[in-house]
């Protein structure tokens, strides 16, 4: 009997990346291409961005589950990655 594969979870913290999500989120769906971890869950947390980060993220398609965590106010990197893994579903 074969194993499924576990799911995996990466949690992005953003922040004003309107100018830099796009290589960030080709740089991911890379990674998902080679098969690793076909169950992987994209959590981008945007941590108050006053630009079109969270507009952009929205607009993402990838095979793999891409969700979206904002919140109005910054509160620091440290917030939203522990925000991040809160959210997050997957094994690892």
């Amino acid at each position: 009997m074969k194993s499924m594969p576990p799911s995996f979870s990466i949690i992005v913290p953003v922040y004003n990346e309107e100018q830099r999500i796009h290589k960030t989120f080709a740089s991911i769906t890379t990674f998902y291409a080679q098969g690793y971890f076909p169950n992987l869950e994209i959590v981008f947390v945007d941590d108050g961005s006053k630009d079109r980060t969270a507009d952009l993220v929205r607009g993402f398609t990838c095979p793999a589950k891409v969700r979206l965590v904002t919140y109005g106010q910054n509160r620091g990197k440290g917030h939203a990655v522990k925000r991040g893994m809160l959210e997050a579903t997957g094994g690892i």
